[in-house]
């Protein structure tokens, strides 16, 4: 595994989560007691947030520069910068060091394009959702089309970030201001929703939006886990193409559960057991739908389509906080399944839930492993 160097603080709000998404990421992969190596510099963004207003993106760079380099001495191999905007001065960045800067558009744009998608809409601060550094690359590096918002929405996507989220303020009108800018990307044209600022995530959860989110933090922080994980040094997006004869590996499973109400759908995977709603696509307009969902590591797809199997499939998910994850399934309230964590005769404990549509879900962990039990 190798060292990333970690420049935050822009806000550290947002920095929080790099640190628990990489960790998750790479315990997720390696299981037991691992985690990921990292070497953290967090700079006062009382000092950045001024060089900003000032437009002096020079010396915002050298500040970040040097942060870069003083990361490089101190072992790290490679570098992520936990901010959108701040991806202003990547170049200068790349510059100073000698080791790779993995940016967040490149980690956001693999997403966007992954889901089938091809027009974005853009939220973030003022300088990221009106200049060319981010949008630019999203379109020359990757082919994407980019939609703002207005300049009003603009203006008003702009000060909440730094009035409101910046502080560690979460306020119900702004979320609410939030959904009616993004149901106006959408109706101009939006597939899905970039969430270009870090700080955004605080605010806005996918049940927020009429059309899937890209949280360029988690996305951000989960491809420099992989980054780090990876056997080449270049990372996964530029691995050398298996040889020829060589074995066959397989890497994931991503069972497709047949549903037949999104909204029951949503109610159960995405507020009860807490799944991320990642993607939903419609050969037509009108046709069924196929999503894609995630949590700690593991994709599920569900389908409406009638060619996808019959619904009351069972699908076994080992974990580890099964106790945690227990608890905190029976705090939301979820009216209409009680699961209990029970010991087997085979050395797990499992918990099994089912679906509105009689899939069966069943999370196990085995008993060396697991934390007392309930």
């Amino acid at each position: 595994m190798k060292t990333l160097g970690l420049i935050g603080g822009m806000s550290w709000e947002s920095t929080v989560p790099y640190y628990r998404v990489i960790n998750e990421t790479v315990r997720e992969r390696l299981g037991g007691l691992h985690s990921a190596r990292l070497i953290l510099y967090s700079v006062d963004f009382a000092d950045i947030e001024r060089l900003q207003q000032a437009d002096a993106w020079d010396e915002a760079g050298q500040v970040l520069a040097q942060a870069a380099r003083s990361l490089e001495a101190a072992g790290a191999e490679g570098l992520a910068l936990c901010t959108n905007t701040m991806h202003k001065v990547a170049p200068v960045i790349e510059s100073a060091v000698t080791i790779p800067l993995l940016h967040i558009a490149d980690a956001t744009a693999a997403a966007a394009k992954q889901a089938g998608f091809h027009t974005v809409g853009l939220l973030g601060t003022r300088f990221t959702m009106e200049q060319e550094f981010y949008r630019g690359r999203l379109r020359e590096r990757h082919g994407l089309t980019v939609i703002i918002p207005d300049p009003a929405d603009r203006e008003t996507t702009h000060r909440v970030i730094y009035d409101e989220l910046c502080q560690g303020e979460i306020r119900a009108e702004s979320q609410q201001h939030y959904r009616q800018i993004m149901q106006r990307l959408v109706e101009a044209g939006a597939e899905g929703i970039i969430l270009g600022c870090t700080e955004i995530g605080l605010l806005i959860n996918p049940a927020d939006a009429p059309v899937p989110l890209f949280d360029t933090t988690r996305l951000h922080a989960q491809a420099a886990a992989q980054w780090a994980l990876a056997d080449n040094p270049g990372g996964p997006s530029d691995a050398v193409p298996e040889a020829e004869g060589r074995a066959l590996q397989i890497h994931e499973t991503i069972p497709v559960l047949r549903i037949f109400d999104l909204e029951k759908a949503r109610a159960f995977y995405v507020n009860f057991l807490g799944f991320r709603l990642d993607w939903i696509q419609r050969l037509e307009e009108t046709g069924p739908a196929y999503l894609q969902l995630s949590r700690a590591g593991c994709r599920l797809h569900l389908s409406e389509h009638h060619g996808d199997g019959c619904p009351g499939a069972t699908v076994g998910l080992r974990v580890t906080g099964l106790t945690a994850f227990h608890r905190e399934i029976m705090a939301t309230g979820y009216r209409y399944l009680h699961p209990a964590v029970e010991p087997m005769p085979w050395g797990v404990y499992q918990m099994e839930v089912i679906d509105p549509f009689s899939n069966r879900l069943r999370f196990y962990e085995p008993s060396t492993e697991a934390a007392t039990v309930p």
